[in-house]
C-alpha cells in the first residue's frame, strides 16, 4: 500500500507546481491547530516569505483569515520548490516555544521525495 501511495502519476500527467499554474493565490489547506500553533499544507511554488512578485505563506494565512488579528510567525521554514506540512506559531510566546524546540530537535520531521526516473 505504501509503494502505491508513492508511485508518481503517470508522464502524461507530470507533477506540476504552484508557480505553474494558473491558480494564484494557491489555496492554503490547515493541517492541524491549537491555541498555540496552525499547521498548513504548504503547495510547492509557494514562497514562504513575500517576494515582490509573490506573496508568502503568512500573507496568505492573513488574507484567508480577514477577521483573526493572531500574529502569526514561521516556526520554520520550507523552500519556494518544496511542499509539505508548515508549522505557524501564533505570537511571539509561541514562536520562542517551538523555536526551541526545532532548535533542540525535540520536533521529528519525515521528508519523502517523489522522483520521475
Amino acid at each position: 500500500a505504501l509503494a502505491a501511495a508513492l508511485t508518481p502519476p503517470p508522464r502524461s500527467q507530470p507533477i506540476r507546481d504552484v508557480a505553474e499554474s494558473d491558480a494564484w493565490p494557491p489555496p492554503l489547506r490547515v493541517v492541524a491547530e491549537s491555541d498555540a500553533w496552525l499547521v498548513v499544507d504548504k503547495p510547492a511554488g509557494c514562497p514562504c516569505h513575500a517576494r515582490p512578485d509573490r506573496p508568502g505563506v503568512l500573507d496568505l494565512v492573513r488574507a484567508a483569515r480577514p477577521n483573526d488579528a493572531t500574529d502569526y510567525k514561521l516556526a520554520h521554514r520550507l523552500d519556494d520548490g518544496t511542499s509539505g506540512c508548515l508549522v505557524l506559531a501564533k505570537g511571539a510566546a509561541a514562536a520562542r516555544a517551538l523555536g526551541d524546540a526545532f532548535a533542540e530537535r525535540r520536533v521529528k520531521k519525515s521528508y519523502v521525495a517523489v522522483t520521475a526516473s
